[in-house]
């Protein structure tokens, strides 16, 4: 049977006449996710530098999802955990990865895009997609304090 739906099989026998008269109630079910990423720290300098990314997912919805909840994120992050698998209605758990900045990094912006996705039975609940920047802001040079002229220039500019 569908999510959704309750269907009753009814029958009656008398002598040796049968009948059958199934009965089905829809249910009104809403299944949603939430998902809020954010990464720190949100300024990286070199490579190798451990970003660490959360991942807020709050089951919007009202009913809670019947497999557990999985983060699709578009890097490869290492480490992707989150602390439980069941998440009721209005509920929220906090999910954590961490990625490694790589030479191709350097000079650029990281963009990281994430959903949540989970079912209740058969129908897949995907989450809105999250995303999230990390800056690049070059090494300061000794002496030398950030200014907006810098190429690029630091947040906030």
């Amino acid at each position: 049977e569908a999510a959704g739906s309750i269907t009753n099989h009814a029958k009656a026998k008398i002598d040796d006449a049968e009948t059958e008269d199934p009965f089905t109630v829809e249910l009104d079910v809403n299944p949603a996710l939430t998902l809020v990423k954010s990464a720190d720290p949100v300024v990286y300098s070199q490579v190798d530098e451990l970003i660490k990314y959360t991942f807020v997912v709050t089951n919007s919805g009202d009913v809670e999802p019947t497999v557990g909840i999985v983060i699709n994120d578009s890097f490869g992050l290492t480490e992707l955990s989150c602390p439980r698998v069941g998440l009721k209605p209005g509920d929220s758990m906090t999910c954590t990865g961490w990625y490694v900045g790589q030479p191709g990094d350097v000079g650029q912006t990281i963009k990281n895009c994430a959903t949540a996705e989970s079912n209740f039975y058969q129908q897949k609940i995907v989450s809105n997609e999250s995303c999230v920047e990390v800056y690049y802001q070059a090494p300061k040079e000794s002496g030398k304090e950030p200014s907006c002229d810098d190429v690029p220039p630091p947040p906030g500019c």
